[in-house]
């Protein structure tokens, strides 16, 4: 989506809107107008939702929409992959940063045309999907336009994504799976629904407590190499055994069919080419 060109270690985005050029070497900036949207646009609209409101009152001061999306942004300032490219003490990602950025400029143009402020903006099928959950705040509509938002990064960043280990390129890829799986339970039609909307909510603090276990989300960059044998399913103690439980048996073995259905959920059939043969092949799909 953005064209980018390295001057003396300092990279210069070019095609980048102006009012969102402060957002690419500042980490907090990022987080603070991710909370704003949340702040303006984070109440569901659906019923059940404000019960559950009530009900996560027990865990969160937090009751908006998107919790999960910061708990997540949190996790990755904390982590160092979205610092500068040319930080003294750690180099951010250049993948980690420009999926995110893309991501959040997606969201806030579509809250910018919803706002009226962009009437002769072209709308695409993300921007399509974050009006859809402007319009309709549900767990659904939220995961539809942000889920479409981050695959449609993934698209757009594939050299970036080659610049990485393979061993971060497969992590890329359980973090992409596992938010995929989240959105199946909310989409999902089985009698557990109800369930699953409970523990995927974009509200609840499953997101915040996942990001806690190195295991799942680790706190380095690059990864170390107790980091490594758990993005490879190979880590020891009760926590290396949940994951290699998560991924393998709830995920991996539908790995097919939950890409296939989300390809139709976000309208992105690039998605299906994700995997093959039941692996997960990005970025080299």
């Amino acid at each position: 989506m953005f064209e980018m060109v390295e001057k003396n270690q300092v990279i210069y985005h070019q095609e980048i809107p102006e009012r969102f050029q402060y957002l690419v070497n500042d980490p907090e900036a990022r987080f603070e107008i991710r909370k704003k949207f949340y702040k303006k646009y984070g109440l569901d609209t659906n019923i059940l939702s404000i019960i559950w409101r009530f009900l996560l009152r027990i865990f969160t001061k937090n009751m908006e929409m998107g919790m999960s999306e910061l708990d997540f942004l949190r996790w990755e300032i904390e982590r160092g992959v979205l610092n500068p490219l040319d930080a003294e003490e750690q180099m951010g990602s250049r993948w980690w940063r420009d999926v995110n950025l893309e991501f959040i400029i997606i969201s806030e143009i579509a809250a910018e045309i919803h706002e009226g402020k962009l009437p002769e903006h072209p709308v695409n099928n993300e921007i399509q999907l974050w009006l859809n959950y402007l319009k309709e705040r549900t767990g659904q509509s939220w995961y539809r336009a942000h889920n479409a938002s981050i695959v449609r990064a993934y698209l757009n960043c594939v050299e970036q994504a080659k610049e990485e280990s393979i061993y971060e390129q497969t992590f890329m890829n359980e973090v992409l799976y596992r938010v995929l799986y989240a959105q199946a339970m909310v989409e999902d039609d089985s009698p557990f629904k109800e369930l699953g909307v409970f523990g995927s909510s974009p509200m609840s603090p499953a997101v915040d407590i996942m990001v806690k276990i190195p295991s799942f989300y680790p706190d380095n960059y690059p990864l170390s190499e107790e980091d490594i044998k758990n993005v490879m399913h190979k880590g020891h103690g009760i926590d290396g055994h949940l994951e290699r439980v998560f991924d393998k048996y709830l995920i991996l073995e539908h790995i097919e069919a939950l890409f296939a259905q989300a390809s139709k959920w976000m309208n992105i059939p690039r998605l299906k080419h994700f995997i093959k043969s039941k692996i997960p092949i990005y970025p080299r799909h």
